[in-house]
C-alpha cells in the first residue's frame, strides 16, 4: 500500500509538516523494499534509520505541543509510544526471522494504516488547535496578544531565553 501524501493531513507548523512528508516517503520506500524483497540488510538499514527518525519526528511534536500548552498533549504521548513499541517490535522480528509473509502483511497494515490514521485524525487536530491560538489575542505559549510562531523560532527564542537565564 502506497501512501499518497495529502496536503490535508498539513498541521500548519512547517518544521512538522516537512517530517510527516519525509516519513510518508520513508515508508513508502520501506514498504517497496520489503514488497520486491530487496536484500535483508538494506531493509534492515531501512528499519533502523526509520525508527530513529519516527522517535525524532515524534521528539520534536511532542515538545511543540508542550510549548503551546496542548490540552490532548498526553493522549498523543500515549499513542506514539503505542505505535514506537509496535515498530520495535516489527523491527526485531524482521531481524530474527527476515521477510515472512506474515511479517510483511503486518509492516504494511500496521506502518501504513497507523500514520494515515494518526496524521490524518490526531495530527490534524492539533494542527486546528494550531491555527486557533494563531489569532491575535490568544493567550498561548507566546503570552497574550502574540500570535502563533513556529517550532524554529520558539526553539530560537527559548535557547536564548535560557542562554541569558530568562527561562
Amino acid at each position: 500500500m502506497t501512501i499518497q501524501w495529502t496536503e490535508e493531513w498539513a498541521v500548519g507548523e512547517p518544521t512538522i509538516d516537512e517530517q510527516h512528508r519525509e516519513l510518508v516517503g520513508h515508508i513508502n520506500a520501506l514498504l517497496e523494499a520489503v514488497g520486491r524483497a530487496r536484500s535483508r540488510a538494506e531493509i534492515a538499514n531501512m528499519m533502523a534509520f526509520l525508527e530513529v527518525y519516527v522517535l525524532r519526528h515524534f521528539q520534536d511534536e511532542e515538545r511543540l505541543m508542550a510549548m503551546v500548552e496542548y490540552p490532548q498533549l498526553e493522549a498523543h504521548r500515549t499513542m506514539h509510544e503505542s505505535f514506537a513499541r509496535v515498530f520495535a517490535r516489527l523491527r526485531e522480528e524482521y531481524a530474527r526471522d527476515g521477510p515472512t509473509p506474515g511479517l510483511s502483511a503486518e509492516l504494511n497494515v500496521r506502518v501504513s494504516g497507523w500514520l494515515v490514521s494518526h496524521i490524518g485524525r490526531l495530527d490534524r487536530a492539533f494542527g486546528e488547535f494550531l491555527a486557533g491560538i494563531g489569532e491575535p489575542g490568544d493567550m498561548h505559549a507566546g503570552g497574550p496578544g502574540t500570535p502563533y510562531r513556529s517550532a524554529a523560532e520558539v526553539t530560537r527564542q527559548s535557547s536564548r531565553a535560557r542562554r541569558f537565564g530568562m527561562a
